[in-house]
């Protein structure tokens, strides 16, 4: 990644590993914005760009004339005016999210290090939509001095319709990562790869419409822009990780009779009184639900994206793909499940499970207290966050994470045989969090419950059938 041989900012040229991954053919157009904006996921395209302060008003309306805004005409033309967050807010909407720039480099590049997306040859009015003799033709009659990257005409002006170009295509099949609009990446901007990340900055990738210097098509080429900041040559395209095969793991529970609840003297009133009840055999997940599993169910649009911190919650963090969704209502984590043909498991299912059935098991890997080596939780030291599912295992039937991590909402508002019951409509939720540091919190037979409607970091979920 890089070049030892280029501008300051794509130095030093280094080793950088890459997971698997989705990216778009194509930058996301104005067409797919404008549904967006109409769907409620994306606030309205914007119509005027950000400059610097010393900017004049005339190169602020010039450049404003430029965004492709909710323009019909241009439906198939890349969004351009579009903020780091307008951008992130579509890719979540869409079930993706914001490239990584090494995923983006990797994209445009392949395994061969090629200098352009195509490969060796200069950039020419065939590859792609840069300033050629069109462009130069425009500035002139703006009152402005232009100049061309390559001779002849590419046949746009401003900005081309996606996909325009295939000539250009990367060794991938993807289109326009050389010119038409600069795109942002997920990833926090360093004027060089030897210094420290600024928080401040987002790193933008691939050259726009006024391009005139072949440097600007190259594939490495980095700069770094503020996350609020408006350019009529800046837009987007998303990425995904895909789903792992084991995400949709499920195991057998044969059905049997236990002891629901805790005796007197353990845990809450909420646990009491002990009664037995008959639960049928069931089917139930592995782990909880993923980030890129929930992601590939909105993109597949069968489920909404997620709302919430966007520290805390997980979706859309591109390094936290194989942790659990949370930030998830009740009715979403229903949705999901139903989504894929299942449901949510009932109260009584989940914590016949968490005790090993008729076993009666106070944790879900047994009666000894939890280590620190047995669920992701805040006892030795707090956590800010979730871990990556199933790192935890020794649950009965084959189950990870039935204690910690996040706490799992069940389908019951109320469970019949305990002496206590609330009125209003709540949901159960089961298991504990990674924030928990105390074990009567991680037991099997531990109650919570929380407003259907409401979402929290430390709450997700599972499935059975």
């Amino acid at each position: 990644m890089g070049d030892d041989e280029g501008s300051t900012n794509e130095k030093p040229a280094h080793p950088a590993h890459v997971d698997a991954f989705e990216i778009d053919l194509t930058e996301t157009t104005v067409g797919q914005y404008a549904t967006c904006v109409k769907a409620g996921g994306c606030s309205p395209a914007e119509t005027t760009v950000t400059l610097g302060e010393r900017a004049s008003a005339e190169d602020r309306t010039l450049s404003s004339g430029f965004c492709n805004g909710a323009r019909t005409d241009r439906f198939d033309h890349p969004a351009n005016c579009v903020d780091w967050k307008q951008a992130s807010a579509f890719c979540a909407w869409a079930g993706k999210r914001l490239c990584t720039e090494e995923e983006w480099e990797f994209a445009a590049r392949g395994t061969d290090g090629r200098r352009y997306p195509w490969g060796s040859e200069a950039p020419d009015a065939t590859r792609l939509n840069a300033c050629g003799a069109e462009c130069v033709a425009m500035g002139h009659r703006l009152g402005r001095n232009w100049h061309a990257m390559y001779p002849g005409s590419d046949g746009w002006e401003t900005t081309a319709p996606v996909g325009s170009f295939p000539r250009g295509k990367s060794p991938f099949g993807v289109f326009d990562m050389a010119g038409n609009v600069w795109e942002w990446t997920a990833s926090l901007h360093r004027r060089d790869y030897a210094q420290r990340r600024n928080e401040k900055l987002r790193t933008i990738r691939g050259g726009g419409w006024v391009g005139d210097s072949p440097s600007t098509a190259n594939a490495v080429v980095r700069v770094g822009n503020y996350m609020l900041q408006r350019f009529h040559e800046t837009g987007f395209r998303c990425c995904a990780t895909p789903v792992p095969p084991d995400s949709f793991a499920v195991v057998h529970i044969p059905g049997g009779v236990f002891t629901m609840g805790s005796p007197d003297g353990v845990g809450t009133p909420a646990e009491r009184p002990q009664h037995q009840v008959t639960v049928g055999a069931f089917d139930m997940d592995v782990t909880e639900v993923t980030v890129a599993a929930y992601a590939a169910c909105v993109r597949a649009g069968g489920c909404s994206a997620t709302t919430g911190d966007p520290f805390s919650c997980n979706y859309g963090h591109v390094d936290r793909s194989h942790h659990p969704i949370n930030c998830v209502t009740w009715n979403q984590a229903q949705t999901y499940c139903r989504a894929q043909g299942k449901r949510l498991p009932t109260e009584e299912e989940w914590e016949y499970a968490a005790k090993g059935g008729a076993e009666g098991r106070t944790y879900p890997w047994g009666n000894a207290d939890p280590t620190n080596d047995q669920l992701c939780w805040s006892r030795k030291s707090e956590r800010t966050g979730t871990c990556p599912v199933g790192e935890y295992s020794g649950g009965a039937f084959g189950l990870k994470d039935l204690a910690g991590n996040v706490a799992e909402w069940t389908s019951s508002r109320l469970s019949v045989g305990y002496a206590y019951n609330p009125s209003e409509d709540v949901r159960m939720t089961r298991g504990g969090a990674y924030d928990d540091n105390q074990p009567s919190a991680v037991r099997g037979a531990a109650r919570e419950w929380r407003a259907p409607e409401n979402y929290h970091e430390h709450v997700g979920f599972r499935c059975a059938r």
